[in-house]
């Protein structure tokens, strides 16, 4: 990499030191993101500025602009881009240039009060061809280079003049950066959509603020002759909805393509499954059975995983609906693969069979029913809806103990993170284990065990944080490791959480050899 001294000759470095004294025009400039910017006519211009001599290239100044340092060239290539020059900001001859024009500091601070994003120490995948990088030098952004293209790898290469600089792909220099992103795009509009009875209602929005959209319901890609969208629409079967926003001089944004599944009423994941009436109660076993042919009951809502069910969308308005802790699929199919006479749903390892397929039909703000793919049987809590009642299934319509509603929920995300573990350890010596143990839930208990070869606890302790985090290392002073004879023994890590389920976090094999 070549040293910053050399990027700055004496021109520019004194050209950079004066514009640190020398004040911005107070005009409004006339510049402003939007305008009809064309990155790749920028890149062109500056490619054109250089030759190749050997194997290296050289300066070709520009016969139009004459010779001139770091930002008068990046200047140039943002005219030859389409940047209209202005009061502030403008090439007339080598003696009537604005400094704007031809000094770094001076076209940074012109270019972000013309209202261009800045992206202060940015990464390589915010820099795009044709923005402009600033590098931070005597106390300013006193040299500027321009992005030319990207590496197969994503990063950056800069043309700069000065001591010049073709395809240099060292674009950080360094230094401390910045880039200032020239080609303004309108942002890509965003869909929502809303279950209501017989369909969806769809809305449209977009970040670029008085951006226009325009829609599409039929596969055709939509253009400024496509249907505009101003309110929310009604889609009754389904439909590929795709959209552009368009906004000024911007760029059009990327195209939104979205499909709309009118029969598809709630997004895969985890939910407790409750009725209306009820909401603090909810489906589940009771005693975390793990067992076939486990009754569902409406029992007390907590964050056990015998109350929690994975919702899989299987199409057409069909779904499977699992009980998390044990991986058993809700069935009217007994555990020899006969229909219940009795309409008793059973909680059963999947076979992946129709009797295993749920539609659930969205009724109103109110709740959902929930029928049988293959007897079409509504799964049913009874209308009184108290704790124990058992779930069944009912070729008649009830009220309320046949809607359902759907609460969002999450699995336990227990983790142990950044663990320092016995490994070798000298007999008499003493160790100090650590970590981290986070979840999304409570942290009910952690407990940290030494156990010999055959598997027998030689030594444990436990705390009970009943916090979302926490340091295995508070409980280091609890288990000597001088202590222990020779041998083989295992380390092991395991907590539970709010959820109740209970996970081994670490269980590792460890030596105490002679001293």
């Amino acid at each position: 990499m070549k040293k910053m001294r050399k990027l700055l000759p004496l021109g520019g470095l004194i050209l950079s030191m004066l514009c640190i004294c020398i004040p911005l025009s107070g005009k409004r400039a006339a510049a402003k993101p939007g305008d009809p910017y064309s990155a790749d006519k920028a890149i062109d211009y500056a490619n054109s500025c250089f030759k190749k001599k050997g194997k290296s290239y050289k300066v070709r100044y520009s016969k139009k602009y004459g010779k001139d340092l770091c930002a008068g060239y990046v200047s140039q290539c943002l005219k030859e881009g389409g940047l209209p020059m202005d009061s502030t900001w403008y090439w007339k001859s080598k003696k009537k240039t604005s400094l704007t024009w031809r000094v770094s500091n001076m076209l940074f601070s012109y270019l972000k009060k013309s209202g261009y994003k800045v992206i202060y120490s940015p990464k390589a995948s915010q820099v795009k061809p044709g923005d402009i990088i600033f590098y931070w030098t005597n106390g300013g952004w006193g040299h500027c280079a321009i992005c030319v293209d990207k590496t197969r790898a994503g990063k950056p290469r800069i043309n700069a003049y000065n001591d010049p600089h073709y395809h240099f792909s060292y674009w950080t220099l360094g230094y401390k950066t910045c880039v200032i992103s020239m080609e303004s795009k309108t942002e890509t509009p965003t869909l929502t959509q809303t279950t209501i009875i017989g369909g969806k209602r769809i809305s449209l929005s977009c970040p670029t603020e008085g951006a226009d959209i325009y829609y599409t319901t039929d596969g055709k890609t939509p253009t400024l002759n496509a249907t505009k969208y101003t309110k929310p629409f009604i889609v009754k079967k389904n439909t590929k909805v795709q959209a552009i926003a368009m906004f000024g001089n911007y760029k059009n944004s990327d195209v939104l393509s979205k499909f709309i599944d009118t029969k598809k009423v709630v997004e895969n994941g985890i939910y407790y499954i409750h009725v209306p009436t009820s909401k603090n109660k909810v489906l589940g076993v009771p005693n975390n059975n793990l067992q076939e042919n486990a009754t569902l009951q409406l029992i007390n809502s907590n964050s056990e995983y015998n109350r929690k069910f994975s919702v899989t969308y299987k199409g057409n308005g069909y779904y499977t609906l699992s009980l998390l802790h044990s991986g058993q699929a809700l069935t009217e199919e007994d555990a020899i693969g006969k229909i219940h006479a009795n309409g008793t749903p059973t909680q059963k390892k999947a076979q992946g069979n129709s009797l295993e397929l749920w539609r659930i039909t969205y009724l109103n703000s109110g709740g959902m029913r929930i029928t049988n793919a293959k007897t079409a049987r509504h799964l049913s809590i009874g209308q009184t809806c108290q704790v124990g009642n058992a779930a069944y299934t009912s070729n008649t319509a009830e009220r309320a103990g046949q809607l359902w509603k759907f609460k969002k929920t999450s699995r336990s995300m227990l983790t142990l993170d950044h663990c320092v573990a016995p490994s070798n350890l000298k007999k008499k010596s003493a160790f100090t284990f650590s970590g981290t143990v986070s979840s999304n839930y409570k942290i009910q208990k952690v407990t940290v065990s030494i156990l010999s070869k055959r598997g027998k606890t030689v030594v444990s302790a436990s705390a009970a944080p009943k916090a979302k985090s926490y340091s295995v290392k508070k409980l280091s002073g609890k288990i000597r490791f001088g202590k222990l004879k020779k041998g083989t023994y295992r380390f092991r890590i395991h907590a539970v959480d709010a959820t109740k389920q209970e996970k081994i976090l670490i269980d590792k094999v460890f030596y105490i050899k002679k001293k």
